[in-house]
């Protein structure tokens, strides 16, 4: 074998090894978070959550891990790499999404970046769909903060709120379709989508303890989650918006909703999100190895 195509060899599967080895870390540090977060509850505050309703809520959040995968491999393809198909889009995104909980709070990013290149992508174009799918999450979830306007010391009722929010989707939507590829809007559909399953998936956290919220709250509830989860996203240092995403929505929600459901409806939901991840990487990998064992 040439000199060069054996160098090209080693870095490929030096890459693969380090984006494998971030997301063996996170699955460690996934299990600590998790065993820390069902201690903050307790065994008899969590014998008490109705099983079903449970695991529901962990299925309905891995599942919804695939508009991620299908976003940003959409953000990819518009990026200039034409070559992804989505089964490689999946096993790369599952495994990846694990080092989320590395401290740092970008280790999934790049490890998401070396399986690519490992995998025989372009570096720039999977760089630019990075940064593309982080810019426009982080757009889609701006949209939200029209549903916590009611939490806030104005005086905006939540049918003007919820009113403002459908029109200015629609606004966005309308102009993302005349200016912008069908990629991007693709994306931005996929993406919004899954935000509004996590605020529902937390609403869902709520009540399972108990939390009274009237018909006014639900909108608050699901646009606080949302605006907590982009908080924590963008915030340097934070495993998966760890300790950042709680404090915001005690912050929004701590008037509206009794404090006991809302601390535990916290801890619940971050229960729910990794285990929610962990599902999906299972069946990600298994889905990945039954589709190489077809070809």
């Amino acid at each position: 074998m040439p000199a060069n195509e054996t160098r090209n060899l080693l870095i490929k599967r030096s890459l693969h090894w380090i984006g494998a080895g971030l997301g063996i870390g996170g699955i460690l540090f996934v299990i600590q978070r998790l065993l820390n977060a069902l201690e903050k509850i307790g065994s008899e505050r969590l014998l008490l959550i109705p099983g079903a309703g449970f695991f529901l809520l962990v299925a309905v959040y891995a599942v919804s891990n695939i508009l991620l995968v299908l976003a940003w491999r959409e953000v990819l393809l518009f990026s200039g790499e034409t070559r992804i198909k989505r089964t490689q889009a999946m096993e790369i995104y599952a495994l990846s999404q694990l080092a989320k909980y590395l401290p740092g709070n970008i280790f999934h990013l790049a490890g998401r970046q070396a399986l690519g290149i490992a995998a025989g992508f372009s570096g720039k174009a999977l760089m630019k769909s990075i940064l593309g799918e982080l810019v426009l999450i982080s757009f889609v979830a701006i949209f939200f903060a029209f549903l916590v306007l009611p939490a806030l010391p104005f005086e905006i009722c939540s049918m003007l709120a919820f009113s403002l929010f459908c029109f200015s989707l629609f606004v966005i939507l309308l102009l993302g379709g005349a200016f912008l590829k069908a990629r991007m809007v693709k994306a931005f559909l996929l993406q919004f989508v899954f935000l509004a399953i996590s605020g529902f998936i937390f609403y869902r956290c709520l009540a399972l303890f108990g939390a009274d919220i009237s018909s006014a709250n639900i909108l608050p509830v699901i646009g606080a989650y949302v605006i907590a989860w982009l908080i924590g996203l963008l915030t340097p240092g934070a495993p998966a918006g760890l300790g950042v995403r709680e404090a915001v929505l005690l912050f929004f929600l701590s008037g509206r909703i009794d404090e006991s459901p809302l601390l535990l409806a916290t801890i619940l939901a971050r229960i729910v999100s990794i285990s929610g991840d962990v599902l999906f990487y299972a069946v990600a990998m298994l889905w990945s190895n039954l589709a190489r064992r077809k070809s």
